[in-house]
């Protein structure tokens, strides 16, 4: 159990904190819950046993139309909120247990992130600025395409309490970031 608590805590601090209050509420409440951490056990050791559990909880709880889904849907950082949103997830595990380790032996995890693509935007068009040249991109690797279509999203980048807006403003897919460095061109 200890390793499983130790992959938690590493969850938090660098993927979940500042980023989804939600998992970070719940891996921080998991840690204490050996019911869970027994449930949790089930996930294959290759899996990133965070992302397989949280993946498979809000797959299942949207396929059965449960409750739980509208945590999802309508997340909030309230107190109240987060405890409730645990309580929620536990009766769900407990409801829904034999589908959760189906889902854990049968599903994988697939780390394609999208919001990668926010980063790589702004360097290439400064690139393409200073070459007065279109770009041509070729990927290589495991995105799926998802950064091949940087041309296509809307970002809004927060930087020193302004929104700077890059990319297409009529994309149903809006990235946002925080920028904390040197002001990125325009």
């Amino acid at each position: 159990m200890e390793q499983l608590i130790k992959i938690f805590k590493d969850f938090i601090v660098n993927e979940a904190d500042g980023s989804s209050p939600l998992y970070s509420y719940w891996s921080k409440e998991i840690i204490g819950d050996e019911t869970l951490l027994r449930l949790i056990k089930n996930i294959p050791q290759e899996q990133p046993k965070p992302n397989l559990f949280f993946g498979a909880v809000q797959y299942i709880a949207t396929l059965k139309g449960h409750a739980l889904h509208n945590y999802f849907e309508n997340p909030k950082t309230e107190e109240q909120f987060l405890r409730s949103s645990f309580e929620r997830l536990k009766e769900f595990c407990e409801d829904y247990e034999a589908e959760l380790i189906a889902c854990f032996q049968t599903k994988i995890v697939q780390t394609n992130e999208v919001n990668r693509a926010i980063y790589l935007y702004p360097i290439f068009s400064e690139i393409a600025q200073r070459t007065q040249s279109p770009l041509s991109l070729m990927e290589i690797g495991t995105s799926a395409g998802l950064l091949l279509n940087l041309d296509h999203y809307n970002f809004e980048v927060v930087e020193q309490e302004a929104i700077k807006r890059f990319g297409d403003p009529n994309s149903e897919l809006t990235l946002r970031a925080e920028n904390r460095g040197d002001s990125l061109p325009n």
